[in-house]
């Protein structure tokens, strides 16, 4: 089945983003939703890890994630430990296994991360200048 909103009418720039990167982050899209002025820790502090960063703890650590596209687990591991360290989320080694879990979701959809944050982005009223994120 076809998801709902591709029967929607949508703007210009979206369908120019999903064009290009399905729905999955660019990595101007990552590096925006992840940048610590937008995404704070529950404690008031501000935490961020690099694409590259983020793939190699994935590598060291030997957690291949199937589902991995474009800059995916780049926003996952930042809003993992932003969400969820250091409670109920205590180390690295546990912020992979949510990237994991997370994104190869068996009943999962397919740009599950990027869909998750376009549906708080909607939610609080954040519209995205997609072009920009090209």
């Amino acid at each position: 089945m076809d998801r709902l909103d591709t029967y929607e009418r949508i703007p210009e720039g979206m369908r120019e983003y999903l064009s290009h990167y399905g729905w999955h982050f660019s990595p101007k899209l990552a590096e925006y939703a992840t940048n610590p002025k937008r995404m704070k820790n529950a404690d008031g502090t501000s935490h961020h890890w690099t694409h590259e960063q983020v793939k190699e703890l994935l590598e060291r650590n030997g957690v291949t994630i199937e589902k991995a596209k474009g800059h995916d687990c780049m926003y996952v591991a930042n809003m993992a430990y932003s969400d969820f360290y250091p409670k109920p989320l205590s180390t690295e080694a546990q912020i992979l296994q949510y990237i994991k879990a997370y994104i190869d979701d068996p009943d999962g959809e397919d740009g599950i991360a990027l869909t998750r944050y376009y549906a708080d982005c909607i939610a609080k009223g954040e519209p995205l200048m997609w072009e920009e994120f090209l």
